[in-house]
């Protein structure tokens, strides 16, 4: 065969060599990197259009084979490298884009197509050895077109790589794709019978290999042999530095040693001499101190610790601890020991120890030792001799439980301590207080003081001021209420804050007080009802006094006569009512007289007949031969009038009283069971009622003045003993019979008086006494002014008055030798009669005056009585007693 036969084989080897060997080197390099795989895949194409360019070649000189077949795998392998190229060259620039990949992909599907004209034998046909022994075939129009699509994609590699040369530092690169487009076009086109396809292909393949390989492999070679020096300059610099370091290091941390060797013999001599304090200070301490390990072993005790077994500790360091205490009490030691060695925490207990000679009480406190871990390795136990002290709270116990104030200390709201006075105070016992939740303790106040208590309670303990002492009602266990005066103050008990209360009972002091101020209601009621009766009476004395001027003007057969004697009866009812108002009030002494039992018994059941309800019946009877009796008639009434309101208030839902009396003979027996009583004739009245009864408690403290079974809104609870002080003033007694829900019968016995009853019915009818002197009558009532003046000058008398004490010194400054005597009312505004009076004794030394009052000042009026005045007579008072009581006084001054 020609040279020129053999040098394209030699060509197309060679090619197929640099391109299969530069696939192996870049698949070695990583296949995976897009850049690497297109290369790749590139090269790929190239070596296999050189071996079937190859194969063409020594088919065609064997004459054997399929040359067509060979030349289209040919074409085909060439027809794939144009797109594959760019793909490669767009991604090894880094310039990528959507019409470079857009262009690829167009060139690969087309390359596709290709395959269907390319094998049917429409694109190359007729390939054949030249007479030189070049290859030549012939191009069908449709593969010039192929040709130049090739053309355009090694065009557009070119112009990347051209236009990249200085950024890349690679223009080789475009030297190399020139050099495959050159070759390509003349001798593949053009069709040159001259192996020029085949020396560009391996020269472009070539240059294109040693870049990628000096890009993708080399470069980053040497570039890592760089970073490998530049590391290990640094790494050799960094342990010249450390080494300089350590040495450093070395040098100071052998001088700390030789200052924490100097510092450690320092701290072990002070060691030694704190120990020795230790031991010195543990050693002459008078508690005994001793410290126990987990084995329950004892580790340390100090003599004075060793001294109360009778022992030194040399014989007792390393022994069980058990061994040393009784075995009750060995347990409950091992118990709180495992407590501190469980819960890490000091621990505080008192209790009796019983040792060789004696009995002590120690207060032992027990501290855990921890060693370097945290962890409890042993336990310090400090014990003192506390007998003394628990002595000392025993006789303070005693001292408190002997105290007859009660005594308590609350804790968070819990009765920690209470004395047995306490305890008598509530009626609950001295375990049952202590047992009590905070709820149980708080119920202890009465609802209605309770906000206060507490709130007291919780200011004190949080340091607010709160008063110290105050007053509230605390309820008994029997559900009783008993006043108490507390004294309290914060205290600590048992290391925590607490406080301690002390309490009186003031339970009968408070009914007392109250008491005392129903009494001074009662007297404030009094001194109204004092007024009352007076300005009563001086209507009465009106009233009465014009009827009876009336009456002495009409004649027995008079149609009038018989209305006004009942209106002078009724103002003489009056009168008798005014008088107890005021003997009520104590404004009148009293006074004893005869007095007809009948009328004390009728007088009472018209004073019941207003104060009983509709449900309440009244019945009396007298008995004919009822003897008198002598005392005061208004003390009497009222002694009685008590004991029957007592027996109204006995029927709160209706009843019937029943009011007796009768002559009795008692005999020696009877009156040596009471005081003062004598046997005789007496007169007994009984009050019945069938009201709720009365049990033993109630009838042994009935006439007790301090005791009452009626609320504050039923009366003082003085009625009963009040009654029983009349009666028994009166030479008497009272007896009661009860029995409860049968009612009860109350007996008053009086003695009889010697005087008959007979004696006592003689009435005188009333006479006027007339005069024709001149009289002054001074009164601040208009009314009565008018009625006594019409009445004394219906007597003869010539009558001149005046309204108030200032205008009867003015009348009788000017007219007082015509003036015989002035009727001078005792209470006026202004100058009152005792003022009046001295005023006229000034002006006139003998003067005569007759002082009238509503109430009975005959103890007030003494002075004045003393001074001169010559007479008194009480309001209301009718004609004939003014008469009677002018003429006196008229008659005195004549014969003097």
């Amino acid at each position: 065969m020609p040279w020129l036969f053999w040098l394209e084989v030699g060509l197309l080897s060679f090619s197929a060599v640099i391109a299969a060997s530069l696939v192996l080197v870049v698949v070695g390099a990583g296949p995976r990197r897009p850049l690497n795989l297109c290369f790749a895949l590139f090269l790929l194409a190239e070596a296999c259009a050189s071996v079937f360019d190859l194969l063409l070649h020594l088919a065609l000189w064997l004459g054997r084979g399929n040359p067509p077949l060979l030349i289209e795998l040919c074409a085909l392998s060439y027809i794939l490298a144009g797109p594959l190229l760019l793909m490669f060259t767009v991604r090894y620039v880094g310039r990528r884009g959507r019409l470079a990949d857009a262009m690829s992909a167009l060139g690969l599907v087309i390359a596709a197509f290709l395959c269907i004209p390319l094998f049917r034998h429409q694109l190359v046909v007729n390939p054949r050895l030249s007479v030189n022994g070049t290859t030549i075939l012939d191009l069908r129009p449709p593969a010039y077109a192929v040709a130049l699509m090739l053309c355009v994609y090694l065009a557009f590699s070119l112009v990347l790589f051209w236009r990249e040369r200085k950024r890349t530092g690679e223009p080789y690169l475009a030297v190399s794709v020139a050099t495959l487009l050159a070759g390509f076009v003349v001798g593949g086109i053009l069709v040159i019978p001259y192996p020029v396809i085949y020396v560009t292909n391996s020269v472009g393949i070539g240059i294109l290999g040693y870049g990628v390989l000096s890009r993708q492999i080399f470069n980053p070679l040497r570039e890592l042999a760089e970073r490998l020096e530049r590391k290990v300059e640094d790494r050799t610099r960094e342990l010249k530095n450390a080494y300089a370091e350590v040495e450093r290091r070395v040098e100071e941390r052998t001088a700390e040693l030789s200052q924490e060797i100097a510092d450690r013999q320092r701290a072990e001599e002070a060691l030694r001499k704190s120990e020795g304090r230790y031991r010195t200070l543990t050693e002459s301490a008078q508690d005994a101190i001793f410290i126990i390990d987990r084995e329950d072993r004892v580790e340390y005790l100090n003599s004075f610790a060793a001294g109360m077994f009778g022992r030194t500790p040399e014989k007792i360091v390393g022994q069980p601890r058990s061994s040393l205490f009784p075995r009750e009490i060995a347990l409950q030691q091992h118990e709180n020991l495992q407590e501190v060695f469980r819960t890490g925490e000091t621990m505080r207990q008192e209790g009796r120890m019983a040792f060789p000679d004696r009995e002590i009480w120690l207060e032992t406190s027990l501290v855990p030792l921890r060693d370097e871990a945290g962890e409890v390795r042993a336990v310090l136990g400090v014990s003192r001799d506390v007998t003394d002290r628990k002595r000392a709270e025993e006789a303070y116990r005693t001292l408190v439980d002997q105290s007859l104030h009660g005594i308590a200390v609350v804790q968070e709201g819990r009765i920690v301590f209470a004395n047995s006075a306490f305890a008598e105070i509530s009626a609950y016992t001295v375990e049952e207080l202590l047992a009590m939740s905070p709820e149980q303790a708080q119920a202890l106040k009465h609802p209605n003081d309770r906000p206060m208590v507490l709130g007291y309670y919780h200011d004190r303990l949080a340091g607010k001021p709160a008063p110290t002492r105050y007053e509230y009602r605390l309820l008994r266990k029997d559900g009783k209420v008993r006043w108490v005066d507390v004294a309290v103050r914060v205290i600590e008990y048992r290391e925590e804050p607490a406080v301690q209360v002390i309490y009186a009972d003031i339970t009968e002091r408070k009914e007392l007080e109250e008491r005392l101020l129903r009494a001074q209601k009662l007297e404030s009621i009094g001194t109204l009802a004092a007024g009352v009766a007076h300005n009563f009476n001086n209507i009465l004395t009106a009233v009465l006094g014009n009827a009876q001027l009336a009456r002495f003007k009409l004649k027995e057969s008079s149609p009038a006569a018989k209305p006004l004697d009942a209106v002078i009866r009724a103002a003489m009812r009056a009168a008798q009512l005014a008088k107890q108002l005021l003997a009520t009030a104590r404004r009148t002494p009293g006074e004893r007289t005869v007095i007809r039992s009948r009328d004390l018994v009728h007088g009472l059941a018209e004073g019941m007949l207003v104060m009983l309800d509709s449900n309440i019946q009244l019945e009396h009877s007298v008995a004919q031969d009822l003897p008198t009796v002598i005392g005061d008639p208004v003390e009497l009434e009222q002694a009685l009038l008590n004991i029957c309101v007592n027996a109204r208030d006995a029927m709160p839902r209706g009843g019937t009283i029943h009011i007796e009396a009768a002559p009795v003979e008692l005999a020696e027996p009877f009156c040596a069971a009471h005081e003062n009583m004598s046997p005789g004739r007496y007169v007994c009245i009984s009050v019945t009622d069938s009201g709720i009864g009365m049990d033993n408690d109630t009838m042994a403290g009935m006439f007790d003045p301090f005791f009452t079974t009626k609320g504050p809104d039923r009366g003082t609870g003085l009625g009963l003993s009040s009654a029983y002080g009349t009666v028994v003033s009166h030479g008497g007694c009272i007896e009661a019979e009860s029995e409860v829900g049968k009612g009860s019968t109350f007996r008053v016995y009086l003695p009889a008086a010697a005087v008959a009853e007979a004696e006592t019915e003689e009435e005188k009818s009333p006479t006027l006494e007339k005069g024709d002197e001149t009289l002054l009558v001074v009164d601040d009532e208009t009314e009565l002014l008018d009625m006594l003046r019409e009445g004394l000058e219906s007597l003869g008398y010539t009558v001149r008055t005046a309204i108030d004490g200032e205008e009867a010194v003015e009348m009788y400054e000017r007219d007082g030798q015509r003036i015989d005597l002035i009727v001078l009312d005792y209470m006026m505004p202004g100058m009152d009669g005792e003022a009046t009076c001295f005023k006229l004794r000034q002006i006139d030394p003998g003067v005569r005056i007759l002082l009238s009052s509503g109430y009975d000042e005959r103890t007030k009026l003494g002075p004045l009585l003393d001074a001169g005045v010559d007479g008194f007579i009480q309001k209301p008072y009718e004609m004939p007693e003014l008469s009677v009581a002018i003429r006196t006084v008229l008659s005195r001054a004549k014969s003097e």
